[in-house]
């Protein structure tokens, strides 16, 4: 993974088209679950404290 490309955000934080990524989705053909998962990697690949902080807490 290149670590420095990566762009997350925390939970609650951003803004997702939840309504066109899923008609993307159905559009495909597929059928299966989804999961969402929270990454509070930094730059270079380590733990971000402040933002896993953040997510805990809801602050974000």
């Amino acid at each position: 993974m290149e670590w420095g490309k990566l762009k997350t955000l925390p939970i609650g934080a951003g803004h997702v088209d939840f309504e066109k990524f899923f008609a993307f989705v159905r559009g495909t053909g597929y059928q299966g679950t989804f999961t969402v998962e929270a990454t509070v990697f930094d730059r270079m690949g380590a733990v971000d404290t402040e933002m896993l902080y953040c997510i805990t807490l809801n602050t974000a």
